[in-house]
């Protein structure tokens, strides 16, 4: 049987949300499936547990700011053990989810070692595009934002 793998970032919210749904389409097609997700609550910055059997969460960083080096920090770590976990379980598909934006550059690496592993990527939101800053706030940050930006669009082409 093929197993896919699909990575949310933060499962609390998004299983309900469109992830039960993706995982219920993949398994009519006859995937078996994993969900991997971070262990940390975005919404209520606090550790979160669920004992759902296919549900694999990744220990992460706390953090305590939704804009905070912490986070961009706990986002590049999720994102690195996504990738050793993918190259443990070498599955047939990835679906992965962003942001975080880091995702994309780690499961697109995979990609590039396992051209016959299918790609979908799924883009929640546009960070930092969306950011909620000020137009003055955002021409200083403005180099910033474009590498953050750049970690998705640059690693989109590996999606199929």
């Amino acid at each position: 049987m093929k197993q896919a793998v699909i990575v949310p970032p933060f499962d609390n919210y998004s299983y309900n949300v469109r992830i039960k749904y993706v995982e219920t389409y993949l398994k009519d097609k006859g995937y078996t499936c994993k969900v991997i997700s971070s262990d940390f609550d975005h919404r209520n910055k606090c550790y979160y547990e669920n004992a759902r059997p296919n549900l694999e969460l990744i220990h992460v960083p706390e953090y305590k700011k939704n804009l905070s080096f912490s986070r961009i920090y706990s986002h590049y770590i999720f994102a690195k053990k996504i990738y050793q976990r993918l190259r443990e379980l070498n599955p047939d598909l990835v679906y992965g989810s962003a942001p975080p934006n880091f995702l994309f550059k780690y499961i697109s690496r995979f990609k590039k070692k396992n051209v016959n592993t299918k790609l979908i990527y799924e883009i929640g939101d546009m960070w930092p595009e969306t950011l909620p800053l000020s137009k003055k706030i955002k021409i200083v940050v403005c180099p910033l934002l474009l590498v953050w930006s750049k970690l998705r669009d640059k690693y989109l082409k590996y999606a199929d």
